[in-house]
């Protein structure tokens, strides 16, 4: 396994499938060294790394069936079509992280956020996990769904804006063969943004960066 990496792409929901492929590859003791996710991709290495096969189930499945994870309720109770902080809290009470058992494991972990001031992707590894979960949730926070999270004295959201399927990374990290994880049906092409995302996204944003960005979001995930 030496120099091998699980990159899991983010996909909301979607994860369910991806909790699936980790819960057997725990199951079946296939671990690898490195790990690399953004999103809801992110949120869901965390059990993987931590070995704890009950949390990913949570993470997967029951968190995003909630009652109130999506919708009117995330909204009135924090400004967000996604309850990212219910979501969250769900999980910690179901199964908390075992924290000893993460930061001890032997497969190490970068998660990725998108700088709204610099407009880059910058990754940090799990040691800048901590109780509070500022790291993942910053990662969850999707464009125009959710509100950006102050983070390390910067502010972030999803790194999906730029960095969709995390190759770069796990090739930065010396990562030689790639487990890739899609949330995505096989041939999937992303389309372009249609001219209402790129407007809420100028509207709300206010930045020609970011909206740059997302235009061209779908030849970035072609590319990766």
């Amino acid at each position: 396994m030496k120099n091998v990496s699980i990159v899991a792409e983010g996909g909301g929901t979607k994860i369910a499938y991806t909790a699936g492929v980790l819960k057997c590859f725990l199951e079946e003791g296939i671990l690898v060294p490195y790990c690399v996710g953004i999103s809801a991709g992110a949120e869901v290495l965390l059990p993987y790394v931590s070995r704890q096969i009950r949390r990913l189930e949570v993470t997967g499945i029951e968190a995003p069936s909630q009652k109130g994870a999506v919708g009117l309720s995330a909204w009135l109770k924090e400004g967000s079509i996604f309850g990212i902080e219910s979501t969250n809290n769900f999980i910690q009470k179901e199964t908390p992280l075992d924290f000893k058992a993460f930061y001890g494991s032997s497969t190490a972990m970068d998660t990725g956020l998108y700088n709204m001031e610099e407009h880059t992707i910058e990754y940090f590894d799990k040691s800048y996990v901590d109780p509070s979960m500022t790291l993942i949730k910053a990662s969850c926070a999707l464009l125009l769904l959710t509100k950006p999270y102050q983070f390390q004295g910067k502010k972030y959201f999803d790194a999906g804006l730029v960095d969709m399927i995390s190759i770069r990374q796990a090739e930065k990290h010396g990562c030689e063969r790639h487990i890739i994880i899609s949330t995505k049906e096989e041939g999937y092409v992303r389309k372009k943004a249609p001219g209402y995302q790129l407007w809420l996204t100028k509207m709300v944003y206010k930045d020609p960066q970011i909206v740059d960005d997302l235009r061209h979001r779908h030849e970035r995930y072609q590319e990766q």
